[in-house]
């Protein structure tokens, strides 16, 4: 009988140590503070590809973990929705700027109960010009050869660039007469001639601007 009591009482210390063990290793849980969109001064164009906003929350030790993928991302106002889209911190144009004004979109996120805003500046564009400097002298163009157009747009914060790569968004084309789409993309287009009369014209939403080309 001693003997199983001694079995008896080493296994049930195995089982107290056991437990122990794991009670001392439980990670200890942080409370969430506050949650955050990371401080940012962002612009975003009618031209802009997409613009990538983040969030995290802090907690009560004062470390912080990043959210954008876990958050509810929305406009304050169903109005802005006009403007552009939010998903996953990601804001897409789908507009132009109110008559060609600058508009701030109030961004909010939602997680756990607990919320944080903060407000984009939506810069509008004013004017959208074909640029074909590629075209050396516009009374002497060569049928058959390719040329490339440009698209510059007037910003109205004063900001006047190509609309290239990733700020080339939303920019459209038509040809009409004597004139083929060699390739073609949002901020540029090349183009051969043939004989006779043509125009190009480039999109903004309700800017445009067209450019006659006449080719003997």
């Amino acid at each position: 009988m001693k003997r199983i009591d001694i079995m008896i009482n080493a296994f049930v210390s195995v089982l107290i140590l056991s437990g122990c063990g794991e009670t001392t290793n439980s990670p200890i849980v942080s409370d969430i503070r506050n949650v955050q969109i990371e401080p940012f001064a962002q612009k975003l164009y009618p031209t802009t590809d997409s613009l990538q906003l983040h969030s995290s929350v802090v907690f009560d030790d004062g470390t912080t973990e990043s959210i954008t993928d876990k958050v509810t991302w929305s406009f304050e106002n169903d109005t802005f929705y006009k403007y552009a889209t939010i998903f996953g911190g990601e804001v897409q144009p789908i507009a132009n700027g109110a008559e060609g004004n600058a508009t701030v979109l109030p961004i909010r996120i939602d997680y756990r109960g607990l919320s944080d805003t903060a407000s984009l500046d939506f810069i509008a564009a004013k004017s959208v010009t074909i640029n074909d400097s590629d075209i050396n002298d516009r009374n002497n163009i060569v049928a058959d050869r390719n040329y490339t157009l440009y698209a510059d747009v007037n910003y109205s914060d004063g900001n006047y660039s190509a609309a290239l790569g990733n700020n080339s968004k939303n920019i459209r084309w038509s040809v009409e007469g004597n004139v083929t789409i060699v390739h073609s993309s949002e901020g540029n287009l090349t183009v051969s001639f043939a004989k006779g009369e043509a125009n190009i014209t480039c999109f903004l939403f309700d800017l445009n601007d067209t450019r006659s080309y006449t080719i003997k």
